[in-house]
């Protein structure tokens, strides 16, 4: 039983007087069922506190005090205790709402609701707009009808999947009496039965999955039980495969023979479309050959002409990622079919800690929107994330080589010895070497050179990092000079950011004022920025917010779009509201058009930064410059 359900019904048991069971179960809009069992609940706590229930036939139930010291010290306690019970903050109160109102039959009234949560109707406004924003995403909307209040309507199929998805995090919601069973008991029962049938079958499924999974059944037991039901048309029935059918055939038999109930056939193909929506699809299953699709191999191949194009990372030739992504896609396309939300605990882990995968998955998926024309939630992007992410890290296994200049004053038979034996000590690490004299240094063009080894000193600048060596490079240098390449194998944060482009002591209200701001202010320090360079970071935000958690933002444009990498960050005085959480630290980074940098390395160091929150503490606090470097500084030298 609910607390405030208790409440009201102590509010409505009067002595002296007799209430119906049917006004009782009308005023609640719960089953008649319903009030008989939960009044023989309370009727065993009153009895303890000196009063009880009585019931009368064609009357209905009234009180009897027995004791009034003891039932009125009792009625002073649960006003006390539901007092404490009552949703203080917004959240939840949303929380509270969605659950409340989607098990209601029938409409409520503003005023009740009011009542029933201590708040004004401005406040409770102000919580019903977050609700239709949350029934949104399942197309289900908040209706409501002149002085009848207002009630959650929409396709049977998809209140279900909304009532599934928020249960799963709210263990109060659909409480069951028709089932005969307690919930745990029921998600029990439910859980042998699905792994019995899975077992029979060779059906794989993730962890998570199986739990969902078990919700989503235990929610359609639990409508069906109230007669609703979900209609089903040859459109969305000709997704299904006969093995899925078969499966959710067996497993509905074993459900009606646990729970002693009848399910119509229709409700065969609900669970058979989880099933294929949740699937955990391997290769080489059960020796049967899995068969890739033309027009799946289509999609992944467009994906990875999306990520190349936006980010110019290259997975072409990554067999076991198109294999992944192209059997990720099979239970996918359900999924968007049937507008279906998949459910990831893991989601703000991925965004924190695998940025640079989460970015690259936000533009891959922009391919599918198209395809599809529908959102892909972020819970999806999350998943695809993890693909992503496992083919950075084999890419990073793989020492990008380096491509170096030999500087010689001693002629050309020692530059072509020095060129040799670097070429034989460090092999692994060197692409392309190149030699030259100090007069010809000066006209190099540097764009795919990555270090100078020099027997001379250079006296002028030059773009690249530079390393004094001997004319016959002695053993005791050759440790060194190792070392040089693997220090130097992936570029320091800092080298990307310009002192001027570290942003204080400004306010701003919106994410937009903010960027517009970091924008121009980029554009008077480089001035070949592109004139869409603001369109494309509001394209990404369009995507996908920004918002990282940790009072900062990470923006960035859509698509690489710039000559070179560079980073600006803002510290604000005061925070704003991104999209949806508080921000005060703002970190631009534009990533060169030019293929090769080291990213996952630069996302690492970010990451790293920003979830320390002791390191934003201070940074927002002190808005220092020399300590924001130093931290960056003691991240590179842990990684």
């Amino acid at each position: 039983m609910k607390d405030y359900r208790e409440k009201k019904y102590l509010e409505m048991l009067a002595e002296d007087e007799y209430i119906a069971s049917e006004d009782i179960a009308l005023r609640l809009d719960i089953s008649g069922r319903t009030v008989r069992n939960e009044l023989k609940e309370l009727n065993k706590i009153l009895e303890t506190q000196g009063a009880k229930i009585i019931s009368k036939p064609k009357f209905g139930y009234s009180i009897i005090v027995e004791d009034r010291l003891l039932y009125n010290e009792y009625m002073s306690n649960i006003k006390k205790v539901k007092h404490n019970n009552i949703p203080r903050t917004s959240k939840e109160r949303v929380d509270f709402l969605m659950g409340y109102l989607l098990q209601l039959h029938s409409y409520v009234k503003i005023e009740d609701l009011c009542d029933m949560l201590y708040i004004s109707k401005t406040s409770l406004s102000q919580d019903l707009r977050q609700v239709r924003e949350q029934l949104d995403e399942y197309n289900l909307t908040l209706t409501s009808k002149p002085n009848y209040g207002i009630k959650v309507e929409g396709s049977e199929f998809n209140l279900r999947l909304c009532m599934a998805n928020y249960a799963i995090d709210n263990e109060e919601v659909l409480q069951s009496d028709q089932l005969k069973c307690n919930r745990v008991e029921c998600l029990k029962e439910i859980a042998n039965i699905l792994t019995s049938a899975f077992n029979t079958n060779n059906y794989s499924i993730s962890d998570t999955a199986f739990q969902n999974l078990i919700i989503h059944i235990y929610t359609a037991l639990r409508r069906v039980q109230d007669n609703n039901y979900v209609p089903m048309n040859e459109y969305l029935v000709s997704f299904i495969k006969e093995k899925d059918l078969n499966l959710a055939e067996e497993i509905i038999k074993k459900l009606e023979m646990a729970f002693h109930i009848d399910i119509p056939n229709n409700e065969i193909f609900y669970i058979a479309i989880h099933l294929a929506a949740k699937e955990t699809i391997y290769q080489n299953k059960d020796n049967e050959n899995i068969v890739i699709k033309d027009d799946i191999n289509n999609i992944v191949t467009e994906m990875f002409k999306e990520v190349k194009e936006t980010y110019k990372v290259d997975f072409f030739d990554d067999l076991e990622l198109r294999m992944s992504l192209a059997l990720h896609l099979i239970p996918f396309q359900v999924r968007m079919e049937y507008s279906m939300i998949a459910h990831n605990p893991i989601i703000k882990d991925i965004k924190t800690r695998a940025t640079l995968a989460y970015n690259i998955s936000v533009s891959a998926c922009n391919v599918l929107e198209k395809i599809y024309k529908k959102t892909v939630s972020d819970s999806e992007i999350g998943y695809f994330a993890m693909h992503f992410n496992l083919a950075l890290e084999r890419k990073n296994k793989k020492v990008r080589k380096k491509n170096i200049i030999i500087v010689c004053s001693s002629g050309k038979g020692t530059a072509k010895l020095l060129s040799y034996r670097f070429k034989e000590e460090f092999d692994k690490f060197l692409n392309k070497v190149n030699t030259t004299d100090i007069i010809n240094l000066k006209n190099m063009d540097f764009k795919d050179i990555d270090y100078v080894m020099t027997t001379v000193p250079i006296s002028f600048p030059i773009p690249v990092p530079i390393l004094e060596i001997t004319c016959f490079l002695e053993d005791s240098e050759l440790e060194k000079i190792e070392g040089f390449f693997k220090q130097n194998n992936n570029d320091s944060l800092l080298n990307y950011l310009d002192p001027n482009l570290y942003i204080i002591n400004v306010d701003f209200n919106t994410k937009e004022e903010v960027l517009n701001y970091m924008v121009n202010k980029i554009k008077m320090i480089k001035p070949n920025i592109p004139e869409n360079f603001y369109d494309a970071i509001m394209e990404r935000e369009r995507l996908s917010p920004t918002e990282f958690g940790n009072m900062v933002a990470l923006p960035h444009p859509y698509k690489v779009i710039t000559e070179d990498t560079f980073i600006s960050l803002i510290i604000l005085n005061k925070p704003i509201i991104w999209d949806k959480k508080k921000v005060q630290m703002v970190y631009l980074m534009s990533i060169t058009n030019k293929e090769g940098r080291d990213l996952q390395y630069l996302y690492k160091v970010t990451s790293k930064l920003f979830t320390n929150k002791k390191y934003i503490k201070d940074l927002i606090q002190n808005k220092d410059y020399n300590m924001f470097c130093s931290y960056i500084k003691e991240i590179e030298r842990s990684i």
